[in-house]
């Protein structure tokens, strides 16, 4: 199931990922990311 996910959105599992481990990321950040894609 974990591996449809990350075919289908890596993004969204790797960001879930990295909050488990309590890794603060800011919505700017993302943003700016996802508007680099």
């Amino acid at each position: 199931m974990i591996a449809y996910l990350f075919n289908k959105y890596p993004l969204l599992v790797l960001l879930s990922a990295l909050k488990q481990f309590n890794i603060k990321i800011e919505c700017s950040e993302i943003l700016d990311y996802l508007l680099k894609l």
